[in-house]
């Protein structure tokens, strides 16, 4: 884009000269052609210039009200999710935790050492003992 250069500075009033003011001389004409070929007054020109900016308004505030509304139902659903999901995860995990942790380590500890033909483990949590008896095949 090229600048009128004032004391070696670009100047933004080319930009306005040059685009700004034919572009809205350009609309002015436009709306005089229209009113020309379909024969309207300027009243008639003032209604139907109010009843497009009504129409563009309404458009704009529906198009936003109902962005609104489908951010507000996809944050909902993805909350009611993400709660059952994480509800379900530590539920499950509150119980079975810590037989889970004791079959992983006795698992791991047999695996290591070559030896995994155990049949079943039990824990036991009551008196905070644990107890991992094994049945060798």
């Amino acid at each position: 884009m090229m600048f009128i250069t004032v004391n070696g500075k670009k100047d933004i009033r080319f930009i306005i000269a040059f685009i700004a003011l034919p572009l809205s001389y350009t609309i002015r004409m436009s709306l005089v052609a229209l009113c020309t070929r379909t024969m309207l007054g300027t009243q008639s020109l003032i209604v139907v210039v109010a009843v497009v900016v009504v129409v563009v308004v309404v458009v704009v505030v529906v198009v936003v009200v109902v962005a609104v509304v489908v951010v507000v139902v996809v944050v909902v659903v993805v909350a009611v999710v993400v709660i059952v999901v994480v509800v379900v995860v530590v539920a499950e995990l509150d119980s079975s935790s810590d037989a889970i942790f004791f079959f992983l380590v006795d698992n791991t500890k047999d695996v290591l050492q070559g030896d995994v033909s155990y049949a079943e483990f039990s824990v036991t949590c009551d008196s905070a003992e644990f107890s991992l008896p094994r049945h060798r095949c």
